[in-house]
C-alpha cells in the first residue's frame, strides 16, 4: 500500500464551476489561449519546467479553473458544458496486488477484529489492561479501535500482536493435492471465420515462424525450387517482388507455434489446448484425438457448451502434445461465421479445474452465431442482454480463477466494449493489434501468470475520512472491491476525501491510520487474509503536502480514474479530471524520478484528452448529442440519474473498438 504523498491533506478540498468547448482539444489549444497568463507557483521554480510540460499548461489550466478569463475567452456556442470540477489532491493511496507473490509475517492465531468497524488489531494498535485487584489476578485486556474509536474487550498473547506492518493470516489449509507451479492451462480460442482470410500485402520478403514440413505453412511464401535447385520467385506480371501476401490467419498461426515452442522449452508441464470458431466451434484440445465439433442450435445452449468443454479438456501436457498440435494449427482453414461467444463459453470450462489457467482469444471479427452474438444489436434490451452475456461469463471465469486475455486484430471491429470486460474482469490483457504484431502480444500475455485468485480487497479509513469512487463521495469510511484474479501488474487506486465535521479532531491529532485487507487464494488452494496497516501524518498546508507526493502514485491513480469516469460515459467530466489532476502534478513535480512518472502520465493524458475530444466532435457532427447529457446533474435528482444511465448506454453501445480498448488499458495502467 502507497500514498499519494507523505502526508494527509486536511485541507479543505475546492471545487470549481467551468465551462468547457467539448469539441475542442484542452491538452494543447488551451496552452496557447491562456500562455499569457502563466504565473507558476512557488513549488515549481519559473526556470525548471518538469518534462512534458508544454510552456504555458499550469497558466491554461488555472483559466480553466475558475478564472474570469476562460469564460470570456471562449465563444458561447452549442458544444460548450457546464461542470463543477473538484480540484485534485494527494490524497490517494495504491495497492500492488504483485506484492502478494511476496512473503510476509505469518500471524499466530487469529485475527482479532473490531466489533464496529470490523478492522484488524494490528502493530499500531494499542492494548491497555486493566484490573479491578491489587494482584492482577483479573486483568483485563481492552483495544480501543483507531480507525472507529470503539473500545473492544480481548484476549490475547503477546504473540498473537503482529509486529510488522503486513501480516499474512491462513484461512483455510491448501488442498491435500496441489500441482506444481507450471502445471497449468493455456487455451488458445481462435477465430478461423472467412474474414481471417482476409491478406496484407507487406514490404519485403516475410518468413513467418511454423510447421516447415506444412505445406500450409510453405503458402505463405512465394518462393519456390527451380530445377536448377536455385530459389526462384514466382509472381504475375508487373507484379512487384519485393511484397509477400499473408492472411490473418496465417499469422495467428505463426505466432501460436511459436508459443507452443517456447512453452515446450520453458514450461513442459504445462496443458496447451486448442479451440477453433467460425459457425461452429471446434474442440481440438491437445490433439490426442480428433477434433471435436458443436453447432446448431446447440450454440445457444450455455449448459450444453460448458458440459462440451468440461468433457474435452486436455489431458497431455505440451511436452507431449506439441507436434500434434502444431501439425492441427497449421491445418486450419477460414471460412464461414464467427461463433466467438459460444468458444469461449467452451474455453472457460475446458479450463474450469485447474485455478489460475489462461484463455487467449484472438478475433478479428463481431461476434454473430450463437450466445452473445452482437451483429443485430437494434433495442435497449438487446444491448444489455449482449453486455449481460458477457459479464456473466467473466464473473464464471473468475470465480474459477481463470484468466482472458482478448487479441483484436485490426481492421475491423469485434466490440472490445463488450469483450473487453472478459479481460477487465479476470486479470487479462486487451490488446487491438496489426497482425505481425501478433507474437509479441502473445508473449507479453503469457509472460504474467495469474498470482493468485478469488482476490477481495478491504479499505479502512479513519472514520473522519471517506472514499470517493469514480469522482462521486461515499458517505462511508471503508469499501469492499471484488478483485478476482491477480498478476504481478495488477493494481487500484482508491481516492479519499476529508469529512467537514472531522477537520477540528484532526487538529489534535498527527496522524491517522489506513488499512487494507486482502483475502485471496492461492494457486495451491491456500486462502489467506493479509492485513497491511499504516499511518499517515496529517498536514492542513497543501504546497507542504504536494513536495512530498508520490507522483508515480499519483499518475497511476489520474490514469485508472478518469478512464473508469469516462467508462460510464461521462466524458467532459473525465477530460477535466485528466487536466485537474495534471496541474496538481505539474507543481509536485521537483525530482527526477517524479519527472519520469509525470512524462509517462503526459503522454497517456494527452493521447486520452484527444481521442475524447475527437470523439466528442464526432458526435455533434453526426447529430447523435441528443443523446447524450455532459451537463452537471439538474436539480431533479431522480431526471438527473435517468440522463446519467441514458448517456452511460447510449455511449457504451457507440463505443468504437479504438476507444475501448484505450479504456480497457487505461483502467489497467501501471
Amino acid at each position: 500500500m502507497e500514498f499519494g504523498s507523505s502526508f494527509v491533506s486536511a485541507e479543505t478540498e475546492q471545487n470549481v464551476q467551468v465551462e468547457l468547448d467539448a469539441d475542442e482539444n484542452l491538452w494543447d489549444d488551451a496552452s496557447q489561449i491562456f500562455a499569457e497568463q502563466h504565473n507558476p507557483p512557488a513549488a515549481v521554480p519559473p526556470n525548471e519546467s518538469a518534462p512534458g510540460v508544454v510552456p504555458g499548461v499550469l497558466g491554461q489550466q488555472a483559466a480553466l479553473f475558475g478564472s474570469s478569463a476562460s469564460s470570456s475567452a471562449r465563444p458561447s456556442k452549442a458544444s460548450v458544458v457546464k461542470k463543477r470540477v473538484r480540484v485534485a489532491n494527494t490524497n490517494v493511496l495504491s495497492v500492488d496486488f504483485g506484492t502478494l507473490a511476496a512473503g510476509v509475517e505469518l500471524a499466530t492465531g487469529d485475527a482479532l477484529v473490531c466489533s464496529n468497524c470490523a478492522a484488524v488489531l494490528n502493530c499500531h494498535s494499542t492494548i491497555a489492561t486493566r484490573s479491578s485487584s491489587g494482584d492482577g489476578h483479573d486483568a483485563k485486556q481492552s483495544w480501543t479501535c483507531e480507525f472507529c474509536s470503539n473500545e473492544n474487550d480481548i484476549d490475547c498473547a503477546p504473540e498473537e500482536i503482529p509486529k510488522a506492518n503486513s501480516v499474512d493470516y491462513i484461512v483455510a489449509p491448501p488442498a491435500t493435492t496441489v500441482a506444481s507451479e507450471d502445471s497449468r492451462m493455456i487455451v488458445f480460442c481462435i477465430d478461423v471465420s472467412g474474414s481471417m482470410g482476409v491478406s496484407y500485402e507487406i514490404q519485403g520478403k516475410v518468413q513467418l515462424r511454423g510447421h516447415e514440413k506444412l505445406g500450409r505453412l510453405q503458402s505463405t511464401l512465394d518462393i519456390e525450387r527451380n530445377h536448377y535447385g536455385q530459389q526462384a520467385e514466382q509472381r504475375l506480371p508487373n507484379e512487384r517482388h519485393d511484397i509477400t501476401y499473408i492472411t490473418r490467419l496465417q499469422c495467428v498461426q505463426a505466432a501460436v507455434a511459436a508459443q507452443l515452442e517456447s512453452l515446450h522449452r520453458a514450461s513442459p508441464n504445462t496443458r496447451v489446448g486448442l479451440v477453433t470458431f467460425n459457425n461452429e466451434v471446434t474442440v481440438v484440445g491437445d490433439a490426442a484425438a480428433e477434433p471435436k465439433i458443436i453447432n446448431g442450435d446447440r450454440l445457444s445452449n450455455y449448459e450444453e457448451l460448458e458440459q462440451f468443454g468440461a468433457q474435452n479438456q486436455p489431458s497431455k501436457s505440451i511436452q507431449e502434445s506439441k507436434d500434434g498440435l502444431i501439425e492441427r494449427l497449421f491445418s486450419l482453414e477460414e471460412g464461414g461465421s464467427t461463433a466467438l461467444g459460444p468458444a469461449l463459453v467452451t474455453a472457460v470450462s475446458m479450463c474450469s479445474a485447474l485455478p489460475g489457467s489462461k484463455i487467449v482469444l484472438c478475433t478479428d471479427g463481431l461476434s454473430n452465431v450463437g450466445l452473445g452474438a452482437l451483429d443485430e444489436l437494434h433495442s435497449e434490451a438487446q444491448h444489455e442482454a449482449a453486455a449481460g452475456f458477457y459479464e456473466q461469463l467473466a464473473r464464471s471465469a473468475q470465480q474459477r480463477g481463470v484468466s482472458i486475455s482478448v487479441v483484436s486484430i485490426k481492421g475491423s471491429d469485434c466490440s472490445i466494449e463488450n469483450v473487453g470486460k472478459l479481460a477487465e474482469m479476470t486479470a487479462g490483457a486487451v490488446e487491438r493489434v496489426e497482425p505481425l504484431d501478433i507474437a509479441k502480444n502473445f508473449q507479453s500475455i503469457l509472460s504474467l501468470p495469474v498470482l493468485a485468485t478469488a482476490v477481495k480487497a478491504t479499505i479502512l479509513l479513519h472514520k473522519g475520512l471517506f472514499i470517493r469512487r469514480e469522482g462521486q463521495d461515499l458517505e462511508q469510511s471503508s469499501d469492499v472491491v471484488d478483485i478476482g484474479n491477480v498478476t504481478a501488474e495488477s493494481s487500484i487506486t482508491v481516492e479519499y476525501g476529508v469529512s467537514p465535521s472531522a477537520q477540528v479532531e484532526f487538529r489534535r491529532l498527527s496522524s491517522l491510520p489506513f488499512q487494507l485487507q486482502i483475502s485471496y487464494t492461492r494457486l495451491d488452494g491456500m486462502k489467506c487474509m493479509r492485513v497491511i496497516t499504516k499511518s499517515q501524518p496529517i498536514t492542513f498546508n497543501r504546497t507542504q503536502a504536494e513536495q512530498a507526493a508520490n507522483v508515480d502514485v499519483l499518475s497511476r491513480n489520474a490514469v485508472q480514474q478518469t478512464a473508469r469516469i469516462a467508462s460510464k460515459g461521462d466524458y467532459a467530466g473525465a477530460r477535466l479530471a485528466n487536466l485537474s489532476h495534471k496541474v496538481m502534478m505539474s507543481r509536485a513535480v521537483r525530482t527526477p524520478a517524479q519527472q519520469q512518472a509525470f512524462t509517462s502520465y503526459a503522454a497517456q493524458g494527452e493521447a486520452f484528452e484527444a481521442e475524447l475530444s475527437s470523439v466528442q466532435r464526432s458526435e455533434r457532427a453526426e447529430g447523435r448529442t441528443d443523446a447524450f447529457n455532459d451537463e452537471d446533474a439538474s436539480s431533479d435528482e431522480a431526471n438527473s440519474e435517468d440522463k446519467k444511465q441514458q448517456t452511460s448506454k447510449a455511449r457504451r453501445s457507440a463505443r468504437s473498438d479504438t476507444t475501448s480498448t484505450m479504456l480497457y488499458k487505461m483502467k489497467q495502467w501501471k
